[in-house]
């Protein structure tokens, strides 16, 4: 590929390429991923890899062992890739650097498609790993050569059509945290247009298994020129936007929208105002809670009605139509709340050191006479009043569980005890994570990848892992997995054994994650 580079004269490829040759986790990351593909194929197709008749009893049986290494290397696709694109334009806007690659005599053009290449050569060297497997579950039968060759193709149009989504948010959005959320909104809008050409193919009477997936690739391909045309198209413009918090300027909106409300109806009364405080002695505190975004009352209240509004229409809407246990209704909403506080969680408690890093006043919060302690203490005020917020749709949902299914029996006490504990320890354990990977990491952005990556991998990972080799009962699974511990509470088979168990773990992981953080504050933000 460096050859290629050299000899069609590109080169801000070649220096992607070389970039990436010099950091030691981009082998780490290969070799990783390749033995985890590898020992779960082994583990997870045992039988067929054991069987004494290998060759004529287990003919046939590669179709299943094919699909889901196409349904493994998908997921991947769609879960990574934009994580590794979107910091393709917007690195080089945060480093004022995007405006030299345009005076030069490389074309905006010229830039987006290196870019992508530089993008698409890593994801294709985790496809090509698989490739042995692939053929392995060829050889067994039961997998077409038509269906070899379009599955391929649906692969690479899928990588292609994923980086170059991605590569037009990068080069729309002026910071990649905007970049990193915004691919993934824009691709979950998107493939529900992509499922239905998928289907509409598959459907169709007297076509080959080759044509069944060609049309979804065809269809893959022209929308990503179409996204590389945009991207073309917003590069220039888009090149010298200064960074903007689009939270707070939505919050903004809202409040100059009420505002007029307010005064057109109500004459201007204001029953909840801001308390206008001075710093005090605690003067980091007072700027997390009064100035930051995520952390003045009004809009925690924002958030609040965001989350809760929706959430009580599902519910009344839901126990006015159920004919069955409230569970079915709250399980789905208890995940998806779930989901959304960590994400805020993260993002908040992770921004906290690496926001400060990343604005330069780190340094300037050093020399101050406050501790270390103090400063993270003070740091996380805000994060407190978040938890204060978060707390009541979860508390709504436990009401509705507590009134629905009459919990107050001896029996759902332990339900209701396990479901108070995961909120109490979870949330702030997820937080303090987030703000350990923030003091390790420099970078903002990648503070909060890797937050979230070890965040969610550390709830999903073991439930995921268990659901496709099928080792262990969910009890089992639900003392060193947060997300099979919900799971299990809601079925209604927790025990208290399983209960303390968890909280001591979990406790006992929080107290020294929080510890060790606060002992080694000084050290970790750079005091001697």
């Amino acid at each position: 590929m460096m050859f290629f580079s050299r000899q069609f004269h590109l080169p801000l490829l070649g220096k992607e390429l070389i970039e990436q040759a010099g950091r030691r986790r981009t082998y780490l990351s290969r070799t990783f991923y390749a033995t985890l593909l590898f020992i779960l194929s082994i583990i997870r197709f045992q039988d067929v890899l054991t069987g004494t008749e290998l060759a004529t009893a287990q003919l046939g049986h590669g179709r299943r062992l094919f699909d889901e290494l196409v349904w493994l290397q998908m997921l991947g696709i769609y879960l990574f890739m934009p994580a590794m694109t979107c910091g393709a334009i917007t690195q080089e806007k945060e480093r004022d650097s995007l405006g030299l690659l345009l005076i030069t005599r490389l074309t905006p053009g010229s830039i987006l498609f290196e870019k992508l290449l530089g993008r698409l050569v890593p994801m294709m060297t985790f496809l090509l790993l698989s490739l042995p497997l692939m053929a392995f579950s060829y050889s067994l039968g039961g997998v077409g050569f038509g269906q070899l060759i379009g599955t391929a193709l649906i692969l690479m149009a899928s990588c292609i059509y994923v980086s170059t989504l991605t590569l037009m948010c990068s080069a729309y959005c002026s910071t990649t945290v905007s970049a990193f959320f915004a691919s993934y909104m824009v691709g979950l809008v998107s493939m529900f247009p992509l499922g239905v050409v998928f289907a509409i193919s598959q459907a169709v009477s007297g076509v080959t298994e080759f044509l069944i997936y060609l049309a979804p690739s065809v269809v893959l391909v022209f929308a990503s020129m179409m996204y590389l045309a945009i991207a073309r198209a917003v590069i220039v413009q888009r090149a010298l936007v200064p960074p903007r918090n689009v939270l707070l300027e939505f919050f903004r909106g809202l409040d100059k929208f009420f505002a007029n409300l307010n005064e057109a109806t109500t004459g201007g009364i204001v029953l909840i105002q801001d308390a206008d405080k001075l710093p005090g002695d605690e003067p980091i505190a007072w700027r997390e809670t009064q100035k930051k975004s995520l952390g003045t009352a009004r809009y925690l209240i924002r958030v609040l009605v965001s989350i809760q509004t929706p959430l009580l229409f599902v519910l009344a809407l839901g126990l006015s139509m159920t004919t069955y246990q409230v569970t079915n209704l709250t399980t789905p909403l208890i995940v998806i709340v779930w989901i959304v506080a960590t994400l805020l969680v993260c993002a908040k408690s992770t921004s906290l050191i690496s926001g400060e890093r990343l604005h330069q006043t780190l340094d300037v919060l050093s020399t101050t006479p406050l501790t270390g302690r103090e400063i993270f203490l003070q740091e996380f005020q805000g994060v407190r009043r978040l938890f204060l917020v978060l707390l009541v749709p979860f508390a709504t949902l436990l009401f509705v569980e507590i009134w629905w299914d009459r919990l107050w029996q001896f029996h759902g006490w332990i339900r209701v005890l396990s479901f108070v504990f995961s909120v109490v320890i979870y949330l702030p354990l997820a937080a303090w994570i987030s703000f350990w990977v923030g003091l390790k990491l420099k970078s903002q952005m990648r503070a909060i990848l890797v937050s979230l990556l070890i965040v969610f991998g550390w709830s999903l990972l073991p439930l995921s892992l268990n659901e496709f080799l099928g080792i262990w009962p969910m009890r089992e699974v639900a003392l060193f997995c947060p997300s099979a511990f919900i799971l299990v509470n809601q079925d209604r088979a927790m025990s208290g054994g399983l209960m303390l168990s968890n909280i001591a773990i979990y406790a006992g992981a929080l107290v020294l994650i929080r510890s060790y953080c606060l002992i080694n504050a000084d050290r970790m933000i750079g005091r001697q």
